[in-house]
């Protein structure tokens, strides 16, 4: 019995021993030896050049290699055991320290499969890490992560604190330098405390908190950033979403940055954002901030100078607190309210603007804003010395030194465009239209509930003055319209270059007008036209393509309307060699009006037509051997071809 007793405290003794024996063995310069030969005897496939124990719980281990597909050396791995040194089935270690790990083929397995659930490890820092897969690579990393767990074998990136640097992260193209970032990371409701990094020359950094619904941009600022259009499609259409859904910016501030996107060159842009959901949408903010200002703002057609914007978003609603900018060397500004059919505007300042429009498609913003809108209203206008020139199509138009004043003005309700309330006045140093010039014309007008009525028209001309009144009714389906109108010395070709008459006549004309009707449509129009017009013509002549005068003799023109039936009397047209007359009688509500027509005599030329069916035909009575191929007109005969459209 006393050899027995013996016999196991001997061997209690070598078990105790054994343990102690390799803990010692470890301090001494037999470290690396015993560790390599313990590993040999257990087949775990992993040898070190230099190992070291520090008392009681530290273990540092240089140049590791190790038997594994995917690490296969390490330059220093350091442990630190926590006191508590098996648990609940596992090994307990407070640190692991990493140094100098490569993984150029990324991994083939999640981390937590080599550990199995037999580890809890409480930090694990790693150093001069690099990595990289066949979508995203690293290197330079530094990493800590505090408290890591998987949940599902599905998880690469633990779960923890993480504090992270890197030189440089790629992904999708685009590098990411000098990587910080700080956060806790974690199945729900994570945040970033910090992130800060360089991208395609711009400085980014910020924090972000994790909600439900995505990522709400925390004090995200971005500086410096430039991008081509080019650039811009080209990082829209990467996956972002893959890093995580974004869904609200609580706040986002862009400095000093260039960007170029659909059509628009922002250049040195300041702009900050408050409180928006993503993705974004103008009509559906609750309470958002949207302001911007720049150095310039550019299409294809405008520049905007040094604009100021300043927005408050909320559903179906944009309050514009400020938008001011240099348009056209000129200062615009305006505040007021957006809705998706309505402009609201409370003020509308216009200061020396020169706008010369000469290529299509300028000013089409502009007309698109007013297309959208089916009201639009204007508590108070203001334009001061401004120029417009329309110069992209016939009739061109310009007006220099414009001034308009408008006061509590509706210039569109339900869809259509007129003065529906309000006040207005405008004059110019100087307005034409074609060949026609004036001087100083005004204009003046109001509404009251809809019903128009233009009060003052006077135009100087360089021979004579337009001056009129007219009414209309936009309340009414039918619009009742009343128009008066008297002018003299007024360059009658710009209206008889609207007929299709074969000879390009002009003068001078005195022209007395009155009419009314309905212009609800075109049904109620040519039923219902009724008054007259007389004018008197002289000083008439007939310009040739190289510039020759024939001068005409033309009588007075007098035209009854009575509900859409047109009576012209007789106009007497004659010169050098000319003869001809325009009379007759239409009916506006025919189905195909006809009845107005002309008949010209030129030399041995017989021109007739209808004004209204656009029919023409041209007659010869000329001898062919006295035609024009083979003689040509006299001196007193004018050119068939020269004066003919």
């Amino acid at each position: 019995m006393k050899k027995i007793v013996i016999t196991i405290t001997v061997l209690l003794l070598v078990v105790a021993i054994i343990p102690l024996a390799l803990l010692c063995s470890l301090q001494t310069r037999y470290a690396s030896p015993v560790f390599n030969q313990l590993n040999q005897w257990l087949h775990s496939g992993v040898s070190a050049s230099e190992v070291r124990y520090q008392f009681p719980y530290h273990f540092s281990f240089k140049n590791l290699t190790f038997d594994h597909p995917d690490v296969s050396y390490v330059e220093q791995l350091d442990l630190w055991f926590n006191p508590s040194l098996y648990r609940d089935g596992q090994w307990q270690l407070d640190s692991v320290l990493i140094d100098g790990l490569s993984l150029q083929q990324g991994l083939s397995s999640n981390p937590q499969t080599w550990l199995r659930d037999a580890v809890d490890i409480q930090q694990i820092a790693l150093s001069h890490f690099d990595y990289a897969d066949k979508e995203f690579s690293a290197r330079g990393l530094k990493v800590q992560l505090k408290q890591p767990y998987w949940e599902t074998t599905e998880q690469w990136l633990p779960y923890a604190e993480i504090q992270l640097s890197a030189d440089q992260i790629y992904w999708q193209g685009e590098a990411f330098n000098k990587t910080l970032l700080d956060m806790d990371y974690r199945p729900q409701e994570s945040t970033v405390f910090g992130l800060s990094f360089l991208w395609r020359g711009g400085h980014l950094s910020g924090q972000a908190e994790q909600y439900a619904q995505g990522w709400s941009l925390v004090n995200v600022t971005i500086d410096g950033l430039t991008l081509s259009e080019q650039q811009v499609q080209s990082i829209v259409a990467k996956p972002w979403t893959r890093l995580g859904n974004i869904s609200h910016i609580n706040s986002l501030d862009v400095m000093r940055s260039s960007i170029d996107y659909q059509g628009y060159q922002l250049v040195n842009v300041e702009l900050s954002c408050e409180n928006l959901t993503l993705p974004f949408a103008w009509w559906q903010q609750n309470d958002g901030l949207f302001s911007l200002s720049a150095e310039s703002v550019q299409d294809r057609h405008n520049m905007w100078i040094e604009p100021r914007l300043s927005l408050r978003l909320n559903p179906a609603q944009i309050d514009v607190e400020e938008a001011a900018f240099l348009w056209q060397q000129g200062n615009v500004s305006f505040s007021g309210r957006i809705t998706p059919h309505a402009l609201a505007l409370k003020h509308v300042n216009v200061n020396n603007v020169k706008w010369a429009a000469e290529q299509p498609g300028e000013g089409e913003w502009l007309k698109q804003l007013l297309r959208q809108a089916k009201e639009i209203s204007v508590e108070t206008l203001n334009i001061e010395r401004s120029q417009f020139i329309q110069l992209i199509r016939e009739p061109y138009w310009q007006l220099t030194g414009l001034n308009i004043e408008g006061q509590n003005l509706l210039i569109k309700q339900d869809g259509q465009l007129g003065l529906w309330q309000g006040t207005l006045s405008a004059s110019a140093a100087n307005a034409s239209y074609q060949s026609v010039l004036s001087s100083h014309p005004i204009i003046e007008m109001h509404s009251d509930q809809g019903k128009w009525q233009m009060d003052r028209l006077f135009a100087p001309l360089q021979q004579g003055y337009v001056e009129g009144q007219a009414s209309l009714d936009l309340t009414q389906i039918s619009k009742p319209w009343q128009l008066t109108l008297n002018a003299d010395g007024f360059p009658a070709g710009l209206l008889l270059s609207q007929l299709p008459l074969p000879l390009e006549i002009n003068a001078i004309s005195s022209i007395d007008l009155q009419a009314k009707g309905l212009a609800g449509d075109w049904a109620m129009f040519s039923h219902t036209l009724s008054g007259g017009v007389y004018a008197q013509l002289h000083e008439a002549y007939i310009q040739a393509q190289d510039n020759s005068i024939t001068p005409l003799m033309l009588s007075e023109l007098r035209l009854d309307m009575q509900r859409g039936k047109l009576s012209l009397s007789p106009i007497n047209v004659s010169g050098p060699s000319i003869t001809g007359n325009i009379s007759g009688q239409a009916d506006l509500a025919a189905d195909a009006p006809q009845g107005i027509s002309y008949q010209f005599m030129i030399g041995c030329q017989q021109l007739s037509g209808d004004l209204l069916s656009d029919q023409h035909q041209r007659h010869s009575e000329c001898d062919a051997a006295l035609s024009s191929e083979s003689q040509p007109p006299s001196e007193n005969q004018p050119n068939l071809a020269t004066l003919t459209q």
